[in-house]
């Protein structure tokens, strides 16, 4: 097998691949074996390929329909087109989530529960209640890990306080806040700030 075909198969797969890679990138899951990624990244390509024909067919442009040119014909502006296609693709996959998740369009969402609630945290106090001790913590969220692979997750409580039991302030935490792991958590609850 020569370069030239190398890069013809290439030029097939990496659109699907690029649009899939994009998509997982800003919502990520579970990582997925490497046969699971080449044959998603051939269906999305298939896709991309099949909206071409569409577009082809459409403005009847023969050029754009892939299916119907012979491999040979395919140059370096052909594969430039299909790898920029594959960022429009993964933009239009990322976009088409985003307004899943903010109308609650097509269920279920795939986020877990973790990220979903911070992704939507303004206005509310998180009180954090760890194993050891029974030690409370209460401030807001401001950073946090997500990763689907991983069954702890970090997270940065700032403008933290020590509180008891009946939520009154024992110490103000100084500097950043406090580093958690969900290792060490009991219980997570959210309170809405004007409680």
């Amino acid at each position: 097998m020569d370069f030239t075909q190398v890069f013809r198969v290439l030029a097939y797969v990496i659109p699907g691949f690029i649009g899939y890679q994009l998509y997982r990138g800003a919502y990520p899951v579970k990582r997925v074996s490497d046969t699971v990624v080449v044959l998603w990244s051939l269906i999305h390509t298939l896709i991309i390929l099949v909206a071409f024909g569409f577009l082809s067919w459409l403005f009847n442009i023969h050029r754009l329909n892939f299916f119907a040119r012979p491999p040979e014909t395919l140059g370096w502006k052909s594969a430039a087109l299909l790898i920029v296609s594959g960022f429009l693709y993964g933009g239009l996959l990322s976009g088409l989530h985003w307004l899943r998740q903010r109308f609650n369009l097509w269920t279920p969402d795939p986020l877990s529960i973790w990220a979903k609630v911070n992704l939507q945290k303004e206005g509310y106090w998180t009180l954090v209640r760890l194993k050891e001790g029974g030690i409370c913590s209460m401030g807001w969220v401001s950073d946090y890990a997500f990763d689907p692979d991983s069954e702890d997750q970090d997270f940065l409580l700032r403008d933290a306080r020590c509180v008891d039991e009946n939520l009154q302030v024992k110490y103000f935490v100084a500097g950043l806040g406090v580093y958690l792991n969900t290792r060490d958590v009991q219980a997570i609850e959210y309170i809405h700030a004007e409680e």
